[in-house]
This record gives structure tokens, sequence and C-alpha cells, in this order.
């Protein structure tokens, strides 16, 4: 009888993990030293961006972005050919809130 209920003890413990799936580990942060080579954007292919642009515009004219960095909005960020960066931010995922360069300003949501 002790063997059965021990065995009996073993198969739940087995099965309790069972009906709970799976969670991935968080991902790690974003780093954008080595993000896997691709084409990269110039600067000048941003130039349509403009009131009524949406996020999913900007992905479909210039491609996916190499991060999204933000942290209560989503921060888009794009390195571009001579090496700097493009930060596209957006409160939901679907409007441009701004574009910035460095400390220079490209475009801000009026």
């Amino acid at each position: 009888m002790t063997t059965a209920v021990a065995s009996l003890l073993v198969v739940l413990a087995l099965l309790a993990g069972c009906g709970q799936p799976a969670t991935p580990s968080a991902p790690a942060a974003t780093d954008l030293a080595s993000a896997p080579p691709h084409e990269r954007p110039s600067f000048e292919a941003f130039g349509f961006i403009g009131p009524g642009v949406t996020i999913q515009d900007v992905f479909l004219r210039v491609g996916p972005p190499d991060g999204d960095i933000g942290s209560g909005i989503h921060v888009y960020v794009y390195r571009l050919t001579d090496g700097s960066e493009l930060l596209v931010g957006s409160t939901d995922g679907t409007s441009i809130l701004y574009v910035r360069r460095g400390d220079a300003v490209i475009y801000q949501r009026e």
C-alpha cells in the first residue's frame, strides 16, 4: 500500500506541471550593436513622415525597426546608413508622436 501511495504521489507531482503553459523568459534588451546586418535605411528615407502617417506606413515603406527601446511608450529605433540612429515614438503603436535623430526633432505631432 505504501508503494502505491508513493507512486500515486509521483504521478500527481509530474502531472501538476502539465496544466501550466510554459512561460518564455523575458527577452533581453535589444542590443543594437549586435543586431543582425540588414539593409539600413538612409535618413532621407524618412522624409515622408508627417501628419496622417502611421507606424504601419513607416514599417511598410522603410522596413522594420532594429528594436523597440521604449518604456511606457513605443520608441522604435532605426540604425541608419551613416551610423546614426533615428527614433520614432508612438504612444499606441499606431500613430506617430515624434521622430528624432540625436537631439534634433524631425517631426512632432501637435
